[in-house]
């Protein structure tokens, strides 16, 4: 809770003051699982901070006013496949899980590069990027494999 509320309360009202003294703009706040209020065993405290997220993004946008040339916005990966994700799950529900995975989810390398894009491209004051890549991988096709040459999906 500290890392993903506190930390983010603290390190926007930083940035935000600083960016005001720059006329710079653009402070996005990462979502997750829990941002649009979903629920799920295991992920309490995780989904009240990523929930918490949402609305303390909401209100400095709010603050800010909409013509304010700094803005706030909520940047949302949609489902990636990390450790978080796959953490709790036993050998043989992780090989279930894996197919809805491939079905549902990103993963980091995908995610990342249309993250930057989306940022880039910007939003106005409250805004949100897409919730996710708009072209998925197919369940049978090949994860890309990552920086250490395993893929992000094998959590085996």
């Amino acid at each position: 809770m500290d890392v993903n509320l506190r930390g983010l309360a603290h390190a926007s009202a930083v940035v935000l003051a600083a960016m005001r003294a720059l006329g710079a703009r653009g402070l996005w706040n990462m979502e997750g699982f829990g941002s649009g209020n979903q629920k799920a065993p295991g992920l309490a405290a995780y989904g009240t901070t990523k929930r918490a997220v949402t609305y303390l993004t909401d209100a400095l946008a709010k603050e800010l006013g909409k013509d304010s040339p700094v803005t706030v916005a909520h940047l949302s990966p949609g489902m990636v496949v990390t450790d978080l994700l796959a953490q709790d799950y036993t050998p043989e529900e992780l090989a279930k899980a894996k197919k809805i995975f491939n079905i549902l989810a990103d993963t980091v390398e995908t995610v990342t590069p249309w993250l930057a894009e989306q940022v880039l491209a910007g939003v106005p004051n409250g805004g949100r990027s897409p919730g996710s890549p708009p072209r998925r991988r197919s369940a049978g096709s090949p994860p890309p494999p990552s920086a250490n040459g395993t893929s992000s999906h094998d959590h085996e």
